[in-house]
């Protein structure tokens, strides 16, 4: 049972060994999500305490789960993807993608649409998963590495990557439509009544109408944008990155700006429940402000005031969002409702499944069409010789026992994209996940009155850290 506290403190705090960077995913009971050390997380909504851990082999998951009535489907930086049973844990498919390797970390959330998985990967390649039985149906190349989510809209799915945003059928793979309008990277799309709406590292933002591809505004901000953005009653809310930052309210129909709130860089997704938008930022601060007064209603600081990169989920009136600290925080989110908008409906960079049963996700096809010509060449699931074992973690984890990161080089790794840059950053993330033993079986921590974060804090006090160039990088101890 949660604790009493006020919106904005914290109902428990469940600690990992690496930075939570992927966005929780939540079904009525529990909250998934992984960490750069490599493992999902399933952690019971209620209390706080860890339900099972599976491990991904050697690579970071900053990507978002996504789930069924039956598996948790959730990915990795080395391009593993794994179908893991949602009460325990155990694998019941991977495949290696060969090429999926990313020195910079994997952050292309998987979805799930029709019984097909799509995931993007770092060798330019959009995949199409079958969600039964983990065999590829097709893959689609793009011109840059995919570093976005891809989303579904009307039997299309569309994919940013590098400076162009895609549209491919979701049957066949084939291109349907291509907007290269942008000067430099996209991020990943939202769509609300048929415009797709995302912004660039070109400081813009854009609205493309679904169907063909038409850009029907651009909005030159002067600010780089790395969050998706989130459309609820026909207003558009995007977070600031690189510049006077913070979120800002657009007009969904014209792009005109209405209004700009907080501040310090906002790299996760901002999400709208009950007439309160909720976003947070590299200083560590989660934000609640009334889309009314366009007032704070709290701000929350993480206790370690790490980055928080991970964008929230409000489910049932519990903000959950994972932070550089390392942990998952589950606060009050001072309404009793759920998330929202259309990120939530579209189900990229974390959810909430009562939204996810709504839509068409999860529908059957038609008929699933045979594919007598490939648009490009298509791997072969199980093409390794030695495909790495599931490496779940179930039950009870005795506190300094073997995270099952040392079991040395797989022959996977050693030719994965058939280049020693893959053997280099594995080794570069071994270093980093070597050693890490993760906590108790349970993994809260429940406030009190000695470790109850400062609310309310400013943000000058706070010196933005620089990330590297290998974002695989653990917090101190």
């Amino acid at each position: 049972m949660f604790n009493k506290a006020e919106p904005g403190e914290v109902h428990w705090k469940y600690e990992t060994s690496g930075w939570v960077r992927s966005s929780p995913t939540v079904d009525s009971n529990t909250v998934f999500v992984g960490n750069t050390s490599g493992r999902v997380h399933a952690i019971d909504t209620s209390t706080g305490q860890n339900q099972w851990k599976a491990h991904l082999p050697n690579g970071a998951i900053k990507a978002s789960p996504t789930i069924d009535s039956d598996h948790v489907y959730a990915c990795n930086n080395y391009g593993y993807v794994a179908a893991l049973d949602r009460a325990t844990g155990t694998e019941a498919w991977s495949v290696s993608i060969d090429g999926g390797y990313t020195l910079g970390g994997l952050n292309s959330s998987p979805l799930l649409y029709q019984q097909t998985l799509y995931v993007g990967m770092h060798d330019g390649k959009l995949y199409a998963i079958d969600v039964a039985s983990g065999e590829m149906q097709w893959a689609f190349q793009t011109g840059s590495p995919i570093k976005t989510s891809p989303i579904a809209v009307d039997g299309k799915i569309c994919i940013g990557s590098g400076k162009d945003l895609y549209a491919i059928s979701a049957s066949d793979g084939r291109e349907q439509w291509v907007v290269t309008e942008p000067t430099d990277a996209v991020k990943t799309p939202t769509e609300h009544d048929g415009t797709l709406y995302f912004g660039s590292e070109d400081a813009t933002v854009y609205a493309v109408e679904g169907a063909d591809g038409t850009v029907e505004w651009a909005n030159d901000r002067y600010y780089q944008h790395e969050s998706t953005p989130t459309v609820y009653e026909d207003s558009l809310y995007i977070g600031l990155a690189r510049g006077p930052n913070g979120i800002a309210k657009l007009d969904t129909d014209t792009g005109e700006e209405q209004w700009v709130s907080g501040s310090g860089n906002v790299f996760g997704s901002p999400t709208v429940a009950d007439g309160t938008v909720f976003f947070c930022n590299n200083l560590g601060n989660m934000y609640a402000v009334d889309l009314e007064s366009e007032e704070f209603e709290w701000t929350f600081r993480s206790e370690s005031r790490e980055r928080i990169r991970s964008s929230p989920t409000v489910v049932d009136g519990v903000l959950y969002v994972g932070s550089d600290d390392g942990a998952l925080y589950a606060l009050n989110a001072g309404t009793d409702t759920s998330s929202e908008g259309s990120r939530t409906e579209d189900r990229s960079f974390g959810y909430h499944m009562q939204v996810g049963t709504l839509t068409d996700q999860n529908a059957s096809p038609d008929a699933h069409q045979e594919i007598t010509e490939q648009p490009t060449e298509s791997p072969t699931a199980g093409t390794e010789t030695e495909s790495p074992t599931a490496g779940t973690e179930t039950g009870t984890t005795t506190p300094g026992s073997s995270n099952g990161d040392s079991e040395g080089v797989s022959s996977w790794v050693l030719g994965a994209g058939g280049s020693s840059v893959a053997l280099i950053g594995y080794l570069f993330g071994k270093k980093a996940l070597d050693g890490e033993a993760e906590p108790d079986e349970s993994g809260a921590k429940m406030p009190t009155e000695e470790n109850k974060t400062e609310t309310q804090a400013t943000d000058n006090d706070i010196e933005l850290s620089e990330d590297g160039t290998l974002d695989l990088e653990e917090p101190d101890d």
